[in-house]
């Protein structure tokens, strides 16, 4: 059985990639994943169920984007079967997640450009300021 340990050992390789696509679909490991959850028995054993959260929830925590869409134009929630409620779920949960962090990011990155712009460097502490002539 595959330890949560050994899964967080292969995720953080340097240089591992979460969202390859391949070559027929363009689809990335997190729209593989929902297609072989949506080829396990519905209703899902509870086994099946608690694994296929823990899967998707690695997967997206360690850097999957649940808003990437494959050649068929369809995100992995758009993949998964209705039937499957608490998956759609954390998709969907997951998505609002990146699209929020990509806001916080997008705003961190216009206040570097505006000081940049506007020639602010170092600190806001006194001491980078020169000290007072004296006269």
């Amino acid at each position: 059985m595959v330890t949560d340990e050994i899964i967080d050992t292969l995720l953080d390789q340097p240089l591992f990639e979460c969202d390859p696509t391949n070559r027929t679909d363009n689809d990335t490991p997190l729209h593989s994943a929902i297609r072989f959850i949506n080829s396990l028995p519905i209703p899902l054993s509870d086994a099946n169920h608690t694994s296929s959260l823990e899967l998707l929830s690695m997967m997206t925590e360690a850097g999957s984007d649940p808003r990437l869409k494959n050649k068929a134009k369809l995100t992995a929630r758009d993949l998964a079967d209705p039937r499957l409620e608490d998956v759609r779920k954390l998709l969907e949960e997951a998505e609002r997640t990146a699209r929020e962090e990509g806001e916080d990011e997008r705003e961190l990155v216009g206040l570097v450009e505006q000081e940049e712009d506007e020639g602010v460097t170092g600190s806001a502490s006194d001491s980078d300021e020169e000290p007072a002539r004296k006269r």
